[in-house]
């Protein structure tokens, strides 16, 4: 027993450093039998405009205890940035409910699979891709032009933190090795 318990604590440890690694996600936590994933922002594209549209961040809510994986109350999803958009301005994102549930369309299959298999990497990647994409053929995904317009830079940038880059001259590169040495640093020696 002690060796599968050791085998799975393992295993969860390792979907959580994956799952946390994901470039999109900035939080991952776990609280009675429930993850809690929040995301940084998200941005969908209209393919009738080639717009970028900022729809927000998230918090995901995917309850792990069920065997079987519930399309209206497994996965949840909140804005946390944005409230009132969309068809009838009730959607959380353009393919999700006021109340948080996911119009699944065509990612069901695999969504339910990653479920089964227990494989939230894979679920989670799935939700991401889902929620930063809308399929304007569809009446609630049509109301995407509801979200704010970024340009596509911002939509397209790999990191938020670029905007906060500073660019450092080569004085004040050598400067702050100057006074990087100048700092004393006090190593505690044994007595």
């Amino acid at each position: 027993m002690k060796a599968f318990e050791e085998k799975e604590t393992a295993k969860a440890i390792t979907t959580f450093n994956e799952v946390s690694a994901i470039n999109k996600i900035s939080a991952i936590t776990v609280d009675n039998g429930t993850v809690h994933i929040y995301t940084k922002n998200l941005y969908v594209q209209d393919d009738r405009t080639g717009k970028y549209h900022d729809i927000g961040t998230f918090h995901i809510q995917i309850g792990m205890i069920n065997s079987t994986y519930d399309v209206d109350n497994t996965v949840r999803i909140y804005n946390t940035k944005y409230t009132g958009m969309g068809m009838n301005n009730g959607f959380q994102a353009p393919h999700v409910f006021e109340d948080g549930h996911a119009c699944h369309g065509n990612l069901a299959t695999g969504m339910i699979e990653a479920y089964r298999q227990r494989n939230l990497f894979d679920l989670v990647y799935q939700i991401l891709i889902f929620l930063q994409s809308a399929n304007t053929g569809d009446t609630a995904g049509q109301y995407i032009n509801t979200w704010p317009e970024v340009p596509e830079s911002v939509a397209l940038s790999t990191e938020e933190e670029d905007k906060f880059k500073i660019e450092i001259s080569e004085t004040e590169k050598k400067f702050d090795a100057v006074l990087a040495e100048a700092i004393p640093i006090h190593v505690a020696t044994p007595a």
